[in-house]
């Protein structure tokens, strides 16, 4: 799943705000299944072979099968509604906030952090109104990260993986171009430059960019890219699937 995807699929879980979860499965130890009302399921997957999110259609999947991870998520999120989506600028990391009353009746909101990133690929549970700084209750597995502050483990804050290059979601023109050109210095192809320089791109995105830019120069490479992000954009024109033809 490339952020592009990543950002499509987000888009199109607008509808289901609000929607209470009422069963969480996991039919293998990668996967699980988000039960909400209305027959509604969210698979999220983080399978480094099949990274996946997806709302399945009515009857299409069942909510079978638990891990000790699937039951934590249970006791935690089970019986909230879902609040609120976000991406992590636009990195290959989602988080869906799912609001519960507490004991006292107040309003509680915890995330449930999916990093489909590969052979890194992770879920985390994070509590606090904020996923990216909020402090982790639990996570699918532990985290391989050599930096010290990518250790997840219960009660330190969250921190998204170390991100590569500048933001391709928020850099200017110029910035965009200043990266490719210092990355193309390094005697890199132009697809490997944009996956090297922009964070939010990959091999995939990155093909496409450089096979519809007019020229490989960093001001053709940049301005692909921000046609491509404007044309990909859910809010644009209605499309919510990348045209990455």
């Amino acid at each position: 799943m490339n952020s592009l995807c990543l950002r499509a699929v987000l888009a199109e879980l607008t509808p289901f705000l609000g929607l209470r979860l009422r069963e969480i499965a996991a039919p293998d130890p990668w996967t699980l299944h988000l039960k909400f009302e209305r027959d509604t399921t969210l698979v999220v997957s983080v399978s480094p072979a099949r990274p996946a999110l997806f709302v399945a259609p009515a009857g299409a999947v069942t909510a079978e099968g638990s891990t000790p991870f699937s039951k934590a998520l249970t006791e935690a999120l089970g019986g909230g509604r879902l609040a609120a989506w976000a991406q992590a600028g636009l990195d290959r990391v989602a988080a869906l906030a799912i609001e519960k009353r507490d004991r006292l009746g107040d309003a509680t909101r915890r995330h449930l952090v999916a990093e489909f990133t590969g052979a890194g690929s992770n879920l985390v549970l994070v509590d606090g109104p904020d996923p990216w700084t909020g402090r982790i209750l639990d996570r699918l597995r532990e985290d391989r990260s050599r930096s010290s502050s990518r250790r997840l483990s219960p009660g330190r804050p969250y921190a998204v993986p170390d991100p590569a290059g500048v933001d391709a979601s928020r850099a200017s023109a110029e910035e965009l171009a200043k990266a490719y050109e210092a990355a193309r210095g390094e005697g890199l192809s132009a697809v490997r430059a944009v996956t090297a320089a922009w964070a939010g791109t990959g091999p995939g995105v990155s093909e496409e960019i450089v096979r519809r830019a007019e020229g490989e120069s960093p001001s053709a490479i940049a301005a692909s890219w921000l046609r491509l992000l404007q044309e990909t954009s859910p809010a644009s024109d209605g499309c919510l699937t990348p045209r990455l033809t």
